[in-house]
């Protein structure tokens, strides 16, 4: 069963709530004032089987010009238009003002039913069809049908009937994986059932039981009773649907007419830009008018700051800035009609292009410019000026939160529409966005940031590895995954252009390489002179020698462990399991001693055998062979040390452990 809803729109007194009646067997005219008066003053609504089983959802709007703000709110939502107009009468002016109101709502389905055909002869018939077939090709129902109906006799309702079950079948249901929104157009409360509204569902899929949230006021603990579709109970709704819900948790003196029932938190807006057009009726519109704005359920006045210019002329469309009183859930792409500030004349109506832009205190270009590649490009050229509006990485649930979308909507767009300029990446857990200007922001965050890394620890061989790039860099609300990517795939960038390079597994840069790694700095070359100078005397430094060196050079304990952990790094000392450093050459020299030794003796040599053959200190020597030991040069057997295989093949200078810085 389709989800679908037929609207009537025509002048007051021209039949559209007979209309229905007689095809629908329900009067929706059901106030009292209503009776007494003859005319339509409220919304009504009903249901229609259609021969083909569908069934559609009938929203009644009043044609009286006083209650023009009622009709624009009854037409939210409205599916198939039934232009209703009066053979007697002919076109009037608001049959005209409700068909411009429909356009700007975006209707773009419907026909004209010609009614009160018993009330003239055929020749005024004639006549009339001609006039209403001249106007009706001037609106969005060009080319449509004509059925002429008499709501009396019953002529032509089954060629009506034939007419609206043949568009219904045509028109392709709204898609409903969307946030649900309903905005509310009727509040009551009924014995045993208590807190009732009832709408249009725009967007989404809504089921009973769940948890809703009544907006913008974000009311919490507000629960669905109970749902009806066409007065039957039904376990769920979507998009199309004319429904009544049974709410809970909430009181009928707390809501109002135009609030929105969500299934979600959804963020409200005081300020959207626009694209307006100015019905052809209208001389002219001014910057900073002041109007009364309708958009979903709400009526709101308001000021039109124009964007370019200081007016809007007759049939003319431009963009502008809408500041409103107060807040209200939009959209792109929802339809709003501004009427003059006393509400008596429609001037126009268009198009949310950013429900939630930056206030443009003054006319630019740029702006213009901006909300031209919305309006021609769509929703797709938002997300993009979105992500180029942001200083940091965005998930795809950040911008569909952002814009009031589900990610179900926008990800075919995002995958398939976004510009070139636009970085982005399917984690397991997310989908990652990135602007060009975000992205070179990014960069040269990264360069800073391993920049600093070198300038605080200038004697290390090493940059910074892709993690301690990612926990440096302000990337939030995204997974660890996602910011590794953006690091990852931000360096990639850098490495192709020279501005970073990985070497043995952390990223560096070049430049500052050649300064800190390349060469020695002149306090690492004065510390490493002074560990060799002190191998060559057999002596490893002593407490008060450290502090004497420090003083001499200027240095400090934490710049004294940088030196000594890069001249480690670079093969240039070897360091003791006791915190000891030797020079390379001086450890080197010594093996040399100590093989040559072992060559000679089957035996093998003792702690004090070694110190006579180095004439060193014991402490220097038992630190010496723990690092013969380490490496394999030598092996322990109880107070003896003997050759090992690899103490006969290594000779100075030869192998990874001892090159030279």
């Amino acid at each position: 069963m389709k989800h679908l809803t037929v609207g009537t729109a025509g002048h007051v007194d021209h039949g559209k709530t007979a209309l229905i009646k007689s095809l629908t067997g329900f009067d929706c005219d059901t106030h009292k004032a209503e009776k007494e008066r003859g005319v339509t003053i409220n919304l009504g609504f009903t249901h229609l089987t259609l021969p083909s089983g569908n069934i559609v959802g009938i929203v009644d709007v009043p044609g009286h010009k006083e209650f023009i703000h009622t009709m624009a709110n009854g037409a939210i939502g409205i599916d198939i238009a039934l232009l209703v107009i009066a053979a007697n009468e002919g076109v009037m002016p608001q049959t005209r003002e409700h068909i411009n109101i429909m356009s700007m709502l975006g209707l773009t389905r419907g026909f004209t039913v010609l009614t009160k055909i018993d009330t003239v002869d055929s020749s005024r018939l004639r006549d009339v069809e001609v006039q209403v077939r001249q106007y009706v090709d001037t609106t969005f129902l060009k080319a449509s049908p004509i059925v002429n109906i008499s709501s009396v006799t019953g002529e032509g309702l089954e060629a009506l009937l034939s007419e609206l079950d043949l568009f219904a079948q045509n028109i392709p249901e709204r898609p409903n994986n969307g946030p649900f929104r309903m905005f509310i157009d009727r509040i009551f409360s009924k014995p045993g059932f208590g807190t009732i509204v009832t709408g249009s569902a725009l967007n989404g899929k809504l089921t009973s039981g769940g948890t809703v949230f009544l907006l913008p006021q974000n009311s919490a603990d507000v629960t669905v009773k109970g749902i009806e579709r066409f007065g039957k109970h039904v376990e769920s709704i979507s998009a199309g649907d004319r429904t009544a819900i049974n709410l809970s948790g909430v009181r009928t003196r707390n809501i109002q007419r135009g609030m929105v029932v969500a299934d979600r938190l959804q963020r409200s807006t005081a300020m959207i830009d626009v694209k307006v057009s100015l019905l052809r009726d209208v001389p002219f519109l001014r910057s900073q008018s002041d109007v009364m704005f309708y958009a979903g359920g709400y009526g709101l006045k308001t000021k039109v700051h124009i964007l370019h210019g200081a007016l809007l002329c007759s049939g003319e469309n431009g963009f502008a800035q809408i500041h409103l009183p107060s807040p209200c859930v939009l959209r792109h792409g929802d339809s709003f009609i501004v009427r003059d500030s006393s509400g008596d004349r429609t001037l126009g109506g268009g198009t949310i292009l950013d429900a939630h832009p930056l206030h443009h205190k003054k006319q630019r270009g740029s702006v213009v410019s901006d909300l031209t590649d919305i309006d021609s490009k769509g929703i797709s050229e938002l997300i993009a000026q979105n992500l180029k509006r942001r200083s940091t990485v965005a998930t795809l649930q950040d911008i569909a939160d952002k814009l009031n979308f589900s990610k179900e909507e926008l990800l075919p767009i995002v995958k398939n529409e976004l510009p070139s300029d636009i970085h982005l990446h399917d984690t397991a857990k997310e989908l990652v966005m990135l602007s060009e200007t975000t992205a070179d922001a990014l960069m040269g965050a990264i360069i800073e940031h391993i920049s600093l890394f070198h300038k605080t620890h200038p004697f290390e061989n090493r940059g910074l590895t892709e993690r301690e790039i990612a926990n440096g860099l302000a990337i939030d609300r995204i997974s660890e995954e996602g910011r590794l990517w953006v690091v990852r795939h931000l360096l990639t960038i850098l490495d192709a252009s020279g501005q970073a390079q990985n070497i043995n597994g952390t990223w560096t840069i070049p430049r500052l390489l050649k300064t800190h790694h390349h060469t020695l700095d002149p306090k690492a070359a004065a510390v490493d002179k002074f560990l060799e100078d002190r191998g060559n005397e057999l002596k490893l430094p002593t407490k008060p020698e450290w502090t004497a060196l420090k003083k001499h050079i200027n240095i400090s304990d934490k710049d004294l462990k940088q030196i000594l952990h890069f001249l480690h790094s670079n093969n240039s000392t070897h360091k003791t399991a006791d915190g000891f450093y030797l020079h390379v050459n001086v450890v080197d020299r010594v093996r040399n001693q100590l093989v040559d030794a072992l060559k000679n003796t089957k035996e093998g040599i003792t702690v004090a055998d070694f110190r006579d053959i180095i004439h060193g200190n014991r402490k220097t020597c038992l630190a010496m062979l723990e690092i013969f030991d380490a490496e394999g040069t030598t092996i322990r057997e109880g107070d003896y040390r003997f050759l090992a295989t690899r103490g006969i093949e290594t000779k100075q200078g030869e192998g990874d452990c001892y090159a030279d810085i």
